[in-house]
């Protein structure tokens, strides 16, 4: 079936929908926060133990979400002497409608799993490490930041980044890529990012990596 739009309706003959204009984004912006805008989501602990989830944009099922203030959220307090891993998320509701920030309770061994189906889908944001009482958050990425001296398809991230069990978010030029544009491969021990295109002298390639508490 072939779709197209948008065009001005006529006495009612062209009518969208919000999914309409939501999938005009599909393969060109990617699930993810906009590393340049606001905090990017920056989170932390206040001194009364709150979580504070800084301003940012995100996009989640190719839906936006925006937070303009600190955010404050309850963390999940938990079972005395226990340690725990859960993690502070933006989970987009399909069926609810809405996409909201939350806490997602994790266990003893490692952050929670994130749901990612057709009626939900949830992207993490930070990892918070809790020894009763709560001691801090935990949020640990590495950021690789270039600009492109010559043409390439490929950027190498080093030893250090798991491509099975970490987050990985590519920018061009502060624009967050759709990850159907690259693969990530492990060479050797070397994990490298292959493009689907080449990448012009000029442009700034950033990379981020969520990495799992558990490692």
């Amino acid at each position: 079936m072939i779709r197209y739009g948008f065009f001005n309706s006529e006495s009612g003959d062209r009518v969208y929908n919000a999914d309409d204009f939501s999938n005009f984004f599909e393969g060109v912006i990617g699930d993810g926060i906009f590393k340049k805008i606001g905090q990017a989501f920056e989170t932390s602990i206040s001194s009364d133990g709150k979580i504070i989830v800084g301003s940012g944009r995100a996009m989640v099922k190719n839906k936006w979400i925006e937070n303009t203030a600190n955010e404050s959220l309850d963390p999940l307090t938990p079972e005395e002497s226990t340690t725990r891993f859960d993690s502070v998320i933006l989970r987009c509701d399909m069926v609810s409608r809405l996409i909201e920030l939350a806490i997602k309770k994790g266990s003893a061994a490692s952050a929670p799993v994130l749901t990612d189906d057709a009626q939900m889908k949830e992207i993490r944001i930070a990892n918070i490490s809790w020894i009763h009482p709560l001691v801090g958050v935990h949020v640990v990425q590495l950021r690789k930041e270039v600009t492109i001296s010559d043409v390439t398809t490929s950027i190498s991230l080093g030893n250090k980044v798991d491509p099975e069990a970490d987050s990985i978010d590519v920018y061009i030029n502060g624009m967050l890529l759709a990850k159907s544009s690259y693969t990530v491969n492990n060479d050797s021990g070397v994990v490298k990012i292959d493009f689907d295109f080449s990448i012009q002298t000029g442009n700034r390639v950033a990379v981020e990596v969520l990495k799992s508490i558990a490692d």
